[in-house]
């Protein structure tokens, strides 16, 4: 199975508000700009094939010339010419050119066939990139919600802290040792909101827009094998 068909066929769906990996994949095919580059490129070489074809094939040029008449008076007399009209066709059939001929065809086929394989490979390396992405932000807003978190926690701790100190049941270390945990946590926090800017503008990059809620990805059951015995069987069947 290719890397894109794996992709597509990846489900996780708790919300109808969410963006999907699905959509994620769909947006960056239409609107990635390296990609579209690469179908340009191919495009354009698909077209040196019927080219090629010409070479062999018979050319016919044609002219045409259009007569007058032409008539000039002098007193009583008058004097005519005619310019005559006429036209000529010529045709010319390549008889032999060495296998010039089909050797260019075969040698457009060939640019074709890499140019396929330079875009397959460029498609499967950005659904891979996105997939990369997706699962980057996510993670990263995961971790700056826990870190959040934690500082919210320990302010909470450290006023608790001072407030016992004020009471006589705790020393200033504590409250030192506390403000110091705070920041510590506050400095991570940082450093994971860095992260996530960075993980989100890498996903705008590859799929056009900037990632709004994410939907979870889950593999689907069925396309894992049942036992470690069917496991084996495949690796036997379709390993290298």
């Amino acid at each position: 199975m290719s890397v894109q068909a794996a992709l597509l066929l990846m489900l996780g769906w708790t919300s109808a508000d969410a963006e999907t990996l699905l959509e994620a994949l769909a947006a960056a095919d239409a609107a990635n700009p390296a990609l579209a580059a690469e179908r340009q490129r191919q495009q354009a070489t698909g077209e040196a094939v019927p080219q090629a074809w010409a070479e062999g094939l018979p050319s016919v040029s044609a002219s045409l010339d259009a007569g007058s008449t032409r008539e000039e008076y002098y007193g009583p007399n008058s004097v005519s010419s005619l310019t005559p009209s006429g036209y000529s066709i010529s045709a010319s059939v390549p008889l032999f050119r060495g296998l010039q001929t089909v050797n260019g065809i075969r040698a457009a086929r060939a640019r074709v066939r890499a140019g396929d394989q330079r875009l397959s490979a460029t498609s499967q390396r950005l659904f891979a990139d996105v997939a990369t992405a997706y699962a980057d932000v996510r993670r990263d807003r995961k971790i700056v919600r826990l870190r959040r978190e934690n500082v919210r926690f320990l302010t909470s701790e450290l006023a608790a802290t001072s407030k016992r100190m004020r009471a006589g049941d705790t020393s200033r270390t504590d409250v030192a040792q506390a403000e110091a945990r705070r920041e510590e946590a506050k400095a991570e926090l940082s450093e994971a909101a860095a992260d996530l800017v960075e993980s989100e503008s890498r996903y705008a990059s590859l799929v056009g827009r900037i990632p709004g809620k994410l939907q979870p990805v889950t593999l689907p059951h069925d396309l894992l094998p049942a036992s470690l015995d069917e496991a084996i069987a495949l690796a036997d069947t379709h390993g290298p």
